[in-house]
Parts: structure tokens; sequence; C-alpha cells
């Protein structure tokens, strides 16, 4: 066999191992989708004052990101085991330790809701009004971030588009990251307690947005090879 012949067939292998781990990668981020949606319910729930729901949503929640967990184990295996010469294997493996950091940021949202649920902390419904805007753009931007995955192997070009639509998303949920601070320090500066896990709160919420962003730019990345 000629050496062309071994390229080629080292490329199509390397094409096949690529788009099996982009659906992995997919499959693990459907987890993380439905592990957000559940995380919304608990918001929900607690700015409707229904705090046993809160506190039984939490271990659904939980599940799911253990589930993601070992999704991404799997695909790490795989990762290292099957493609030892992937020349974006780097990239795949940033994906999914940033695809992990996310499934645990959500569980610490939730777990923080599951705390203030069970602490009484009163929000009033200004409060409460800003809180769900910020988690609805994380929702979103969760949203943006699969459909940009889904579209590694299909129309990589496209997966650029939902991943500038998820950078205007984080930049509008860093504003109202701002503005929520400064409306905490006004509003609760007499209860440290309080102050601080609300505080706390908002800090997970900001930094799984962030995080969102960093796996935006992993796709980012593959798209502007694959395309």
């Amino acid at each position: 066999m000629s050496d062309d012949m071994i390229r080629v067939d080292d490329l199509r292998s390397q094409s096949i191992a690529e788009m099996n781990l982009i659906e992995q990668i997919t499959r693990i981020l459907d987890v993380i989708d439905k592990e957000s949606l559940r995380v919304n319910d608990m918001m929900n729930s607690l700015l409707e004052g229904k705090l046993e729901l809160v506190k039984k949503g939490y271990d659904y929640v939980r599940s799911l990101k253990e589930e993601a967990q070992r999704r991404k184990e799997d695909t790490m295996e795989y990762l290292v085991r099957v493609t030892p010469s992937l020349i974006n294997k780097d990239i795949f493996m940033l994906s999914l330790n940033n695809l992990d950091s996310l499934t645990q940021l959500l569980d610490e949202i939730a777990y923080t809701m599951n705390v203030i649920a069970s602490s009484n902390i009163k929000l009033d419904s200004t409060l409460g009004s800003e809180l769900q805007s910020m988690y609805s753009i994380i929702r979103s931007m969760i949203v943006s971030l699969l459909k940009s995955a889904k579209q590694l192997n299909i129309e990589p070009k496209k997966s650029l588009e939902f991943h500038e639509e998820i950078l205007e998303k984080e930049e509008e949920h860093d504003l109202k990251y701002r503005e929520i601070v400064v409306k905490l320090l006004n509003d609760y500066h007499e209860s440290i307690r309080d102050l601080m896990l609300l505080k706390d709160f908002v800090g997970l919420l900001e930094e799984t947005a962030d995080k969102i962003r960093e796996s935006s730019y992993d796709f980012r990345y593959l798209a502007l090879y694959r395309g």
C-alpha cells in the first residue's frame, strides 16, 4: 500500500472518529439540557414559595448530573483509547472537561436553591423576577450550545452562528449580574447570612454563563476546522 493510500485511510479514520465524538458530545449536552430544564423548574418552585418541590427537585437534578458525567467518562475513554493520533484531540478533551464543569455548576445552582429554600430566605418579587431573567438567559444559551453541537456534523458554518448568539447572550447576562449584585448589597445588607448566600447564588449563575461561553468556543474551533 502506498504512503498516499495510508494517509487517505488515516484521514478517513480520523473523520469517522470525529463524527462519533461529536455525536457523543451532543448526547452529553442532551442530558445537560434536561438538567438545566429541571433547574428551571426548581427556580419557579422557589419563587412561588413551593419549598418542598425545590427539595424534591434537587434529587432529579443530581441524577442527571451523574448521567452526564458517566457519558463524559465513557467518551473520554473512547477518545484516549481509539483516537491517539486525532488532530483535534486536545480540543475534544477540553470540550469534555468544560461540559463536565457545566453540569457540576448546574448541580451547584440546584443545591444552593435547596439551601435557600431550607433557610426560609424571603425573596421579594423584584429580586425573584431578576433571578428568573438571569436563569432564562442561561437556559437559552444552553439551547443554543446544543444546536451548535448538532450542526458540527451537518453544517459547521451554522454552528458559528449559534456561537455568536451565545456571545451576545453572555454579554446580556453579565450586565444583569452587575445590576443584581448592587441590588443585593442594598437590600440584604442587614443580614450577612442572606447576603452571602444570595451573592454566592448569583455568582454561580454568572460562572455558569461564562462556562457556556467557553464551551461554545470549543465548538467554534471545531467548526472552523470542519468547515
